[in-house]
Parts: C-alpha cells; structure tokens; sequence
C-alpha cells in the first residue's frame, strides 16, 4: 500500500515541469498555478520558487518576482538565484550598488569549467551587469571549449533543469 500512495503523491520534479511546458504555452495562469504547487510539495527546493520569480519578471510583475526569488534563497543559497534577485531590484529602482553586488556573487560561483550551462548563463547575465571583462572572455573560451555558446535569455539567464530522483 506504501508503494500505490507513493506513486500517487504529488512530486515537485513533475508539477516544475508542467509549469515550464504551460510557460512555453503561454498559459500564464496554469504555469503559476503548477510553479506554486510544485514550490508546496517540497519546502526545501528553490528551484520552483525561483522559476515563478521568472515568470514574474517576464510578465514586469517586479514585486512578485522579488517575493518568489527571496522564497528561492531561503530554500537554496544559489548564486543564480542571488543574480536574478539582482536584476528585479534593479528594475525596481532599489537603491544598490550594482557593480559591488554583482562582484560578491560572481565570487560565490564555482569554477567556469564546472557550472552547468543554466549556471553559466547567469554569470554571464552577471558578468554583463559588472561590466567584468575578464570574466566575459574567460565565459567564452568556455564556451568555446564547449562548443555550444550559452545564449542569455531575455530573462537574463536559463531555467535550472530539475532532474528527477529514483
């Protein structure tokens, strides 16, 4: 009987990624309807939190990207997360230093060579934003190395890719 309440348990994994297809969809309302019960299903993964941040972002609802990317760094202290909260307090015209900002997080990034491609577009996005361009050439000789340049998104960066645990 555990296994069947199991296989009918609502899983994060799978309500993030009918959120991003409704996204792609452009059904607004159902992405944030699934981004939300995906964010309730699992309180310590900020993946969804910070996917309807973007969401948020996209649609120019600053106030509510500000609330969901906080939501996100509260579950996982992520450097991707930290830049996209960047950016929204940028278009909210909050009073911050944004090259001092942006150069604490680009610390908290691992090596180039190590990030995902997701993680890679965001310092990208932040390297941008520091106006850092060492860092800019170094991001494209791994792009290179890769042999697939990492595009920035009109968001600023990707969408974390959730992989589903056995």
């Amino acid at each position: 009987m555990k296994d069947a309440k199991k296989c009918n348990a609502p899983s994060c994994w799978a309500l993030n990624l009918q959120a991003n297809y409704e996204d792609c969809r452009r059904n607004i309302t159902g992405a944030i309807e699934c981004y939300k019960a995906a964010a309730s299903v699992d309180e310590s993964d900020g993946a969804p939190c910070f996917n309807l941040a973007l969401l948020y972002k996209s649609n120019n609802n600053y106030s509510e990207a500000l609330s969901w990317v906080n939501e996100s760094l509260k579950r996982e202290n992520d450097p991707a997360y930290k830049v996209l909260r960047l950016q929204i307090l940028e278009k909210l015209k909050i009073e911050i230093n944004l090259i001092t900002e942006a150069d604490i997080i680009i610390d908290e990034f691992d090596e180039i060579s190590s990030l995902a491609d997701w993680q890679l577009s965001w310092l990208k996005s932040l390297s941008n934003m520091a106006n850092n361009t060492e860092l800019k050439l170094k991001i494209t000789d791994e792009e290179e190395k890769r042999n697939t340049p990492v595009e920035l998104q009109n968001s600023g960066g990707v969408l974390p890719i959730m992989f589903k645990e056995d």
